[in-house]
């Protein structure tokens, strides 16, 4: 919106690039000339704005959804961001009931649960926040383009960019006929925007160039904020999760405690040879899981199935091969039996060559093949 002051009064009164010899003021009814040079800088003023490409000043319909029916636009947003959050909610809870049915000890029950916790109270944050700024960026887009209050009731309204006055129409957008411009004239941007004069007299070829591209900015920053916003909300959320997980679980294993004498194991019979598997108790039944690598070979056993088990202490002195750290896998001799603050059993091996090998989790664990001495 252009203005000056009112040579009557001195008030901020509007301008018009379509009517550059001419101006009103509202506040005291002044109808004349503007000030002096006024005129010539409007003149050049419209000039600029005839260089710019009509398009920069003009909504695509998407935005003029955005501008005119920005509540539906929200519900929409809203309804999306439930719909994202309902498989977070879901692991949230299978996560927690699954750690408050498992072994492991009291003091990592909240800490595990929290993990699973973690993503749905991320996702529910970043769907807050983006309902907030989409509503305020659907706010800046109508200031944007906001045509200029009537001077008088039943006088037409302002173009935003040059002043010049809007046809009345049933439409909630308006095209000025002198720049092309499109203008919401939507009662309650049109009071906003009285709000907002002030003297711009210095800045004339200034504002008209900001005014002429501020429509299409506005734009497109809005759909990059929002793709932004989509593609990189969910993969932060898993990213993010992942790295905190993966990086409570190696701290907490990495902190030896005694041995966990409670922890059960066996011998199962795999597809590398009989290895160790952990043995889970359950209401419903024995799982002799082998670990994560043989995950497909674990067994399912009836709760009252005969089954010889060992502890940890037990594996001293015994020879062992791991295949966690290298394809050939790493074959040593048990020295050293500890526990960790995850909740698991490890083991020290040394190899032949006397070189230490820290293995964390005895599951995976196998007997050595045939031909392997002690």
């Amino acid at each position: 919106m252009l203005a000056t002051r009112c040579p009557g009064c001195g008030r901020p009164s509007e301008l018009s690039l379509a009517a550059p010899d001419a101006m009103s003021c509202r506040a005291c009814g002044y109808a004349g000339a503007p000030p002096e040079g006024v005129a010539e800088r409007l003149r050049a003023a419209g000039q600029l704005l005839s260089g710019l490409a009509a398009k920069e000043r003009q909504l695509s319909d998407s935005q003029k959804r955005m501008v005119s029916s920005g509540a539906h636009r929200l519900t929409a947003f809203a309804s999306l961001s439930m719909a994202v959050t309902v498989p977070f909610l879901g692991c949230a809870i299978w996560g927690g009931v699954g750690v408050l049915q498992s072994d492991a000890p009291t003091p990592h029950v909240a800490a595990l649960t929290g993990l699973f916790v973690l993503p749905l109270l991320i996702v529910v944050a970043v769907a807050i926040l983006g309902l907030r700024r989409m509503g305020a960026q659907a706010r800046t887009l109508r200031a944007t383009c906001a045509a200029s209050p009537p001077p008088a009731p039943g006088a037409p309204a302002g173009c935003h960019v040059c002043g010049g006055p809007l046809e009345h129409a049933a439409e909630p957008f308006v095209r000025c006929g002198f720049c092309a411009a499109d203008n919401f004239v939507g009662e309650e941007a049109l009071g906003r925007v009285v709000e907002l004069q002030e003297d711009r007299l210095d800045r004339f070829e200034v504002e008209v160039q900001a005014e002429g591209s501020a429509v299409a900015e506005a734009g497109r920053a809005i759909t990059k904020r929002l793709l932004r916003s989509a593609l990189l909300a969910p993969l932060l959320v898993c990213l993010g999760f992942a790295a905190i997980a993966l990086a409570v679980f190696a701290t907490l294993s990495s902190i030896e405690t005694p041995v966990h004498a409670d922890q059960e194991y066996t011998w199962l019979d795999t597809s590398r040879g009989r290895c160790i598997a952990n043995v889970k108790r359950r209401p419903t039944g024995i799982q002799l899981d082998p670990g994560a690598q043989l995950r497909r070979e674990r067994v399912e056993l009836a709760p009252d199935a005969p089954l010889d088990t060992f502890g940890a202490t037990e594996l001293r002195g015994r020879i062992l091969r791991s295949r966690r750290n290298t394809s050939d896998g790493v074959l040593g001799r048990v020295e050293r039996v500890f526990g960790t603050e995850a909740g698991t059993n490890g083991v020290l091996l040394r190899d032949e060559t006397g070189r230490a090998h820290d293995i964390r989790g005895l599951t995976g664990l196998c007997e050595p093949g045939p031909g392997t001495h002690g």
